[in-house]
């Protein structure tokens, strides 16, 4: 669906983008995740064709996009804190912005009551965009990306501005967009986020992707050594001593929901498991402890894993 071969981009002498390639499937989600400045909006633009690459390549459906007429609207852009003429009603501003596309007033107005209605604005289309909350606005800007049905959605940063009940819906038009098979790139801060929404992720860090995969690969890449026991409290110290007791770790935490045991290499963690066993310790679950993508980007960038 979209590929992008090695695109560099610089600010007079500041390299923002160093090299990115990216292959993103049809109907897949994919999570980008990088720092304020490392260049994801730089990268949405290029792409969009709003700013040119020194150099690289993009190709939507094996075809070279080399300027925005080459898009032919299979691009929307969804854009954080949109900029829109706020004197106009909803229906009126889609009207707008869908205006180039030839349709009669009756196929635009029914297209824009149906994409008002996805993003939760159905009861609002005629009321003025400057009367709108900050959340409706982004909202808008949901709607306004989507009005051309494209193939292929940028979103940078779509729920900023929403409150946990507006993410949640947010992340609602993402899973049905996903079931119409469109393709999006998906930008944001809130990690838990791209976590719940995404098929894959890629963490930009200095210009470059550094780590890309699917959300289970990349989660499983970075568990620790650590086993994860839920249980409650007596239940732990009787785990606790019952280690000891076998020298089995050199690290073992009580913590708030049971206990996390270090193991060294799958023998020992088979043997830790076998005494909890053996000493017929109640216990809920068991599982590797695992770094959030938080953690793992802000490993990878102080240097990768230790």
């Amino acid at each position: 669906m979209l590929k992008v071969k090695g695109i560099y981009k610089s600010f007079n002498e500041n390299e923002v983008l160093k090299g990115i390639d990216l292959e993103i499937k049809e109907g897949e989600v994919y999570g980008l995740i990088g720092a304020n400045g490392a260049g994801k909006t730089t990268l949405f633009n290029i792409i969009a064709q709003v700013l040119q690459a020194n150099s690289g390549e993009i190709y939507i459906d094996e075809t070279q996009i080399k300027n925005m007429n080459d898009l032919s609207q299979k691009i929307g852009y969804v854009i954080d804190n949109p900029s829109m003429f706020e004197y106009m009603n909803a229906y009126e501003y889609l009207d707008f912005i869908y205006s180039p596309s030839n349709k009669t007033k009756v196929e635009v107005l029914s297209r824009s009551k149906e994409i008002l209605k996805l993003v939760g604005l159905d009861n609002v289309g005629t009321k003025q965009i400057k009367s709108f909350s900050r959340g409706m606005k982004q909202r808008m800007g949901i709607a306004a990306g989507l009005i051309f049905e494209p193939q292929l959605i940028l979103m940078d940063e779509p729920s900023s501005a929403l409150d946990p009940e507006g993410r949640f819906e947010v992340l609602n038009i993402i899973k049905d967009l996903k079931k119409q098979g469109k393709t999006i790139i998906l930008s944001t801060h809130i990690l838990n986020d791209i976590e719940r929404a995404c098929d894959r992720v890629g963490l930009l860090i200095n210009g470059k992707i550094v780590v890309e995969g699917s959300i289970t690969d990349v989660l499983a890449r970075y568990n620790q050594s650590v086993l994860k026991i839920s249980c409650a409290g007596e239940d732990a110290e009787k785990i606790k001593n019952s280690v000891k007791e076998k020298k089995l770790s050199k690290s073992v935490e009580i913590t708030t929901d049971g206990i996390e045991i270090a193991f060294s290499g799958n023998e020992n963690k088979k043997q830790i498991i076998k005494t909890l066993l053996e000493k017929d310790i109640d216990f809920n679950e068991i599982t590797l402890k695992r770094n959030t993508l938080e953690e793992i980007y802000l490993m990878e960038s102080k240097g990768g894993k230790k």
